[in-house]
């Protein structure tokens, strides 16, 4: 018995250590107190004190009551996070080079199983997508796609899915890391969720083949054949031959010529090194062609948006929604944050980042505003940072070199692509540090100087590339204005996000064009202290912009544990 109550002693203990070490935090900090978030963490502690340190249940029933029956007024919500709350860039940065390498992508990879995804995606277009694939041991498929007409995914216009079957080729030369595969489409079903979108599909569809629909309106939550190339796949009701009516609404699934496996840690626990975690799978598919008219000839260079696997996607209320719905039931997806984050701030890559043709980098940005009350007496532009680093391998281990670039930049309207806004660019300044042999080699071959100083690079050494109006082997052109887009949003760990389009230089040719490809996002962080002491992230439990003068439902639990302690003491 005295054993017993030594261990519940000790929990109880440790839960109140917790609880006053949050109440610490928030006496320390300027922000305010999420409602919900707090109570969560309140209910959530009573809930580990019944269950964990053998606590009577009447902790639970007064950590459910108290709290709510709060006043409101002890409460309110900030739309920026706290400076002093931010994870610090390097603290974030050791700790995705950690989950890098717990990493690790088997080869060839079985990409049999379910696959779905976390969150609404962007496609060029722009296109609002979520993607649920199956893929079986028989080397067939079935891959479901769900669009929308809102960035997050809550209005479902309509559905496609196909079948078919696919043949690994080998590895991709020119995307290291990843695997080419052919693939044969056996048929193409929509379904259309709404009297507009039936009759769009329907007027597009009867565009393209004209003597398929034969005049029949489409109607909601109806499916129509709008592929077919093995004749057994069709519709018993159809008596048709092969043919094919996806370029009428830009359809293609050759994604799946290239794909690449990764398992990597989902923490879920806190964010730090000693938090526990998972090994979740994740499954990487071809791009996009971002002009739709090109997608049906064009071949993956570059990845989308990952898909996790069924089997790993837990604590995931999105995925869940996924992994429930069907052709006749789609998703209906949670909005997520409405709540900017500011701009001014640190932003850095989240992981290994891969572009077009196997250019694998990382990025760290910074935006600096000038203050208003400064703007008033001189007109300041607003500018930015960027530190970009460039890898050989998919998994950014071995530098080859980095760029080290500033201009100035305007946040303009609101764009066409829902959600963000443009953007402009300017570049003014851009250093280049090779660090890799063969990249000095490449870079002292130029005749002239037309990247740099000729013949004076070496390992290590910088340059500025202003003089020479830039560098036109790794196509770096100074100055350069180009145009963008540009979100800020929270995660559902209130991580703030940064999403940056892909940029168009502006020219005569291009100034009609409007970006509609989205880079990877950046996670938002502070600059570390300059006495090297690095801050680490606070747990993913406390929100990172929530915080109040005094957590009063954290304080109220608090004199439960208490009052747990001198009554089994």
């Amino acid at each position: 018995m005295g054993g017993a109550n030594s261990s519940q002693l000790s929990c109880s203990s440790e839960m109140l250590k917790e609880s006053i070490r949050y109440v610490a935090i928030c006496k320390k900090c300027s922000c305010t107190l999420k409602t919900f978030g707090f109570l969560f963490r309140s209910l959530e502690a009573a809930l580990r004190m019944t269950t964990d340190c053998g606590a009577p249940i009447w902790i639970l029933i007064l950590g459910i009551i108290f709290p709510t029956g709060l006043s409101n007024e002890h409460f309110f919500i900030t739309n920026s996070i706290s400076e002093g709350l931010l994870p610090s860039c390097g603290a974030l940065r050791k700790q995705y080079e950690e989950d890098e390498r717990l990493s690790f992508a088997p080869f060839p990879p079985d990409i049999s199983g379910q696959w779905i995804s976390e969150r609404c995606e962007i496609r060029p277009g722009p296109e609002f997508i979520a993607r649920k694939y199956e893929f079986y041991k028989n080397h067939t498929f079935k891959m479901i796609q769900f669009f929308y007409g809102d960035p997050n995914c809550v209005l479902p216009l309509y559905s496609l899915v196909a079948h078919g079957s696919f043949d690994p080729i080998g590895p991709s030369w020119v995307t290291p890391g990843g695997l080419e595969i052919d693939f044969t489409l056996f048929n193409v079903k929509a379904t259309p969720y709404t009297n507009d979108v039936a009759e769009e599909l329907f007027y597009r569809i009867n565009r393209t083949c004209p003597d398929i629909v034969q005049k029949r309106h489409w109607k909601p939550h109806h499916q129509y054949l709008i592929y077919s190339y093995d004749d057994d796949e069709h519709d018993e009701s159809s008596n048709l031959t092969d043919y094919d009516c996806l370029h009428g609404i830009h359809a293609v699934f050759n994604e799946i010529q290239l794909i690449r496996i990764i398992k990597r840690p989902g923490r879920i626990i806190s964010f730090s090194p000693r938090s526990k975690f998972n090994m979740k799978s994740y499954l990487y598919l071809g791009d996009i062609h971002p002009v739709p008219e090109g997608r049906f000839s064009y071949r993956p260079t570059s990845y989308q948006e990952p898909l996790i696997s069924v089997d790993t996607a837990i604590h995931c209320h999105t995925c869940a929604k996924i992994i429930r719905s069907s052709v006749h039931n789609p998703p209906h997806l949670h909005p997520r944050s409405s709540v900017s984050v500011a701009l001014k701030n640190d932003w850095i890559s989240r992981g290994c980042e891969v572009l077009s043709y196997g250019t694998f980098l990382k990025r760290h940005y910074t935006f600096e505003t000038p203050e208003l009350r400064v703007r008033k007496r001189k007109r300041l532009t607003s500018t930015w940072r960027a530190e970009i680093n460039y890898f050989s391998d998919p998994s950014c281990l071995h530098p080859i070199y980095s760029t080290n670039l500033q201009g100035t930049y305007a946040v303009g309207r609101e764009s066409s692509v829902q959600g963000f806004q443009n953007m402009e660019i300017i570049t003014t300044s851009t250093i280049l540090t090779p660090q890799d042999a063969s990249i000095v080699a490449n870079l002292n071959g130029h005749s002239g100087d037309v990247c740099g100083k000729q013949g004076s690079w070496i390992l290590g050494g910088s340059q500025e590339l202003a003089k020479t109006s830039g560098c036109m082997g790794l196509g770096i052109f100074l100055p350069r204005r180009e145009k963008s887009l540009i979100k800020t949003e929270k995660d559902s760990r209130d991580f703030g996000l940064l999403y940056l389009g892909v940029s168009q230089v502006l020219s005569d040719e291009t100034r009609n064009n409007k970006p509609t490809s989205i880079h990877p996002p950046l996670v938002n962080c502070k600059k570390d202290d300059i006495d090297g002491n690095e801050i680490s992230p606070l747990s993913y439990s406390m929100p990172l912009n929530s915080c109040s003068k005094f957590p009063t439902s954290t304080i109220s639990f608090t004199f439960f544990v208490v009052v747990h302690l001198i009554v089994n003491h």
